[in-house]
């Protein structure tokens, strides 16, 4: 990738959008202006990042237990016990 960034003005860019495509898949960056004044960046788009999460990526690979959701025999027992002792 080329680290010099060129300047191009809206109306070249227009007339020339195919050639200037074409040299920022070669590796070149253009700052785009307008009456002087830099409006955008026209450069190839960042390697995706390979930390990424795609949903369904672990699809078949993941299994879960029938079981799962059940309350432990322990945890189920506490809850259903009586909170306060009965009187007296």
């Amino acid at each position: 990738m080329s680290a010099h960034v060129q300047l191009v003005g809206v109306r070249e860019l227009r007339g020339k959008l195919s050639d200037y495509l074409r040299r920022v898949a070669a590796g070149e960056s253009f700052d785009v202006m307008v009456r002087g004044r830099k409006v955008a960046e026209l450069r190839s788009p960042a390697p995706p990042d390979p930390n990424f999460r795609k949903p369904g990526a672990l699809r078949g690979r993941v299994w879960i237990s029938d079981d799962f959701n059940d309350p432990l025999p322990e945890i189920e027992a506490a809850m259903e016990a009586d909170i306060f002792p009965p009187e007296r």
